[in-house]
């Protein structure tokens, strides 16, 4: 293969403000750093709707994007996965 993709829902708390707050994005990453791919991950849909999100401009739900922040910032995700396309 020339990369692996995956769609994974693991985190949809839109209180957490932080990366040490998405407990479920941590395990992603811990997970596969043991499964040590040689080819390129991408998570190919990530992010959710969820009542936790904010309501802005009379618009329920509008996600903050923070999964793709942490993305770029953290280490643990930035060394496991290559890129994502949120949802």
């Amino acid at each position: 293969a020339d990369w692996y993709g995956l769609n994974t829902y693991v985190f949809c708390d839109g209180n957490a403000t932080s990366f040490e707050e998405a407990e479920g994005l941590q395990l992603l990453a811990s997970s596969f750093e043991s499964y040590n791919y040689s080819v390129p991950t991408l998570l190919t849909e990530f992010g959710c709707l969820s009542d936790s999100f904010s309501t802005i401009d009379g618009y329920q739900g509008q996600r903050n994007f923070n999964q793709a922040k942490w993305m770029l910032d953290q280490t643990p995700m930035r060394e496991q996965f290559s890129g994502g396309f949120a949802f």
